[in-house]
């Protein structure tokens, strides 16, 4: 189903996406936050079904304005210090908790039957929803903040420091981010390979030879992993210690991909990665820069602070916490989390016989059903390769929906035991098409003019003084494992992931549909200085990969100019 034009009213983030591992996260927005704040996630729609390149996209719906104002409910619960000291120790022992369990299924996982598997499954399923639930603050407590922070900065800031520069600054840490973390220690592995480089003549050849595709990248893997050469030890180490901490680098919510100790070396010793001073130049270079940029914002970010009154520099403290800090470990957390549903999930699939790919098509309540009777799930399958629709509101409007889809389809939505609204609401195939167009109705979510939009705005996270406005070549990125970018380009995603981070190395600028100054793209946009436009809610419908565009810095616009 292809519609080109969204509401307004509503903002899609987009991204390849399982039902599986996204659905994780909305049930602890809705079941596990009301229990706890006593509101609910704002009202979600996803569509997931499969794009041109055949990977399962998931495209979710909520409001903004919605998002805001539960940001609003959970900032009034953090600005009392009773209530923040008793968040705070929550997600501390729900973190360590969901992280113990996490460990203890790594180490033994491989030995699991199916039923040991599901059962572990519920239980770490259960532990991540008491972790998200709080969790979930990040998001709609930092945008409320930033929705403050700027109108009273709009209002009232006259310093030196123009006004875009002095917000970034505002939403800088001092903490280091995760990205920083990985950077740091794959410098550490980089010093060895370029001490490899100048003394093994055979292996600078075979690095060479890779990256000229003279020879098989298996050649210089067997040479450093296999050949049991103890000049090799120290680096197999360190890209062990690597790949032990890091592993799960490169999942989303998609799929989960384990990180090697090979993978690192062969990324590392990527060509563009090289230089007359060898690898590790490459790596101190970007840390330099994240040295510089950082300290230039957190010093203007004491001086606006001075200038700031208390209510506002107590926000800034809550956005450092809540939105930044606590976000970045979120993340890392999520995605060390999809590594062991994943391993989890490959059981299940080898004991019952059904693709891993079929079993993320699955919602995690119905797992356990599933097992049960595989054979039941067949079909639907099917259905759901064509159109899978996932609804959770805090209102009763699934009823109106049942009452108006045909009698079979209502026969067979209510034969799914799921009760509207206390859990996700689902439909398939012809099902979800039907409900989809009659939610469309009531809802709005999108129109089918024929107009294409051409009007893109968004929030400056980082830019360069003397570089205001910047023109080049877009390439949309949803899947970064399986898609190229290349040097200089202008990146445009929905969203970045810490599986983005080779794009952003390269890229000219960045842009996203989706984020605050404490998102992913904004932070690593600032520690590396790459000039970034977020929040546009539509750059990834209207630009195409290709199209030459200009980002003007001055008011956040972004124009198709080719």
């Amino acid at each position: 189903m292809e519609h080109l034009n969204y509401s307004d009213e509503w903002f899609i983030w987009e991204q390849n996406a399982s039902p599986m591992l996204l659905t994780m996260a909305l049930t602890s927005g809705f079941n596990g936050l009301r229990s706890y704040l006593g509101s609910c996630l704002f009202n979600s729609l996803i569509i997931f079904e499969y794009d041109d390149k055949n990977n399962y996209q998931g495209r979710w719906f909520y409001r903004p304005d919605e998002e805001r104002i539960l940001g609003q409910k959970m900032l009034d619960m953090l600005l009392c210090p009773p209530y923040l000291s008793s968040f705070n120790t929550g997600i501390q022992v729900a973190e360590e908790l969901l992280l113990n369990k996490a460990k203890d299924i790594w180490g033994s996982f491989k030995h699991f039957t199916l039923d040991e598997a599901l059962n572990n499954f519920e239980e770490f399923l259960q532990r991540y929803y008491d972790y998200y639930k709080r969790g979930w603050f990040s998001e709609p407590v930092q945008y409320h903040i930033e929705h403050l922070i700027s109108g009273y900065l709009s209002r009232n800031y006259k310093g030196s420091i123009p006004l875009t520069e002095a917000t970034q600054a505002l939403f800088t840490t001092e903490e280091e981010s995760f990205t920083v973390a990985i950077i740091k220690n794959l410098f550490e592995c980089s010093k060895v390979v370029d001490n490899l480089l100048v003394s093994d003549k055979t292996f600078r050849e075979l690095v060479i030879a890779t990256n000229k595709n003279i020879g098989s990248q298996n050649h210089i893997v067997d040479y450093v992993f296999l050949s049991g050469n103890c000049k090799f030890d120290l680096l197999i180490k360190k890209l062990q210690k690597h790949s032990d901490e890091f592993h799960w680098k490169n999942n989303n919510y998609f799929a989960a991909s384990f990180v090697s100790p090979e993978n690192i070396f062969l990324d590392m010793i990527d060509e563009s990665h090289i230089s007359s001073d060898g690898i590790s130049q490459y790596y101190s270079d970007l840390l330099t820069v994240i040295t510089e940029s950082k300290t230039n914002h957190l010093n203007i970010k004491s001086q606006i602070l001075l200038e700031l009154p208390s209510y506002y520099r107590k926000l800034i403290d809550i956005s450092n916490s809540i939105g930044s800090k606590m976000k970045d470990s979120r993340k890392r957390n999520i995605m060390e989390s999809n590594s062991v549903f994943d391993a989890l999930l490959r059981i299940v699939s080898k004991e019952t016989g059904v693709s891993l790919e079929d079993i993320h098509m699955l919602i995690p309540q119905e797992l356990r059903s599933f097992i049960e009777d595989p054979i039941s799930y067949q079909e639907r399958f099917v259905e759901r390769r064509k159109l899978f629709v996932c609804i959770q509101t805090d209102f009763p409007l699934i009823d109106e929906l049942i009452n108006d889809v045909d009698t079979s389809a209502k026969e067979r939505v209510l034969s799914w035991n799921i009760h509207p609204m206390d859990e996700l609401y689902i439909a398939e195939g012809i099902v979800a098409e039907n409900v989809l167009n009659r939610l469309n109705m009531i809802m709005n979510f999108y129109d089918y003019s024929e107009e294409p939009r051409n009007d893109l705005h968004g929030i400056i996270t980082f830019c360069n003084a003397s570089d205001d406005i910047i023109e080049g070549v877009v390439r949309i990125l949803r899947s970064p494992q399986n898609e190229y970018f290349f040097e200089g380009e202008i990146l445009v995603a929905p969203t970045t992931t810490p599986d983005y981070i080779e794009a952003i190395y390269k890229c000219k600028a960045i842009i996203t549909d989706w984020g605050s100054h404490t998102s992913h793209a904004a932070i690593i946009s600032r520690e590396l200085k790459k000039p970034c436009i977020i929040g546009t809610s539509f750059a990834t419908q209207v630009l195409k990969t290709g199209q030459k565009i200009r980002m003007d810095f001055n008011c956040g616009s972004i124009v198709i100019i080719d």
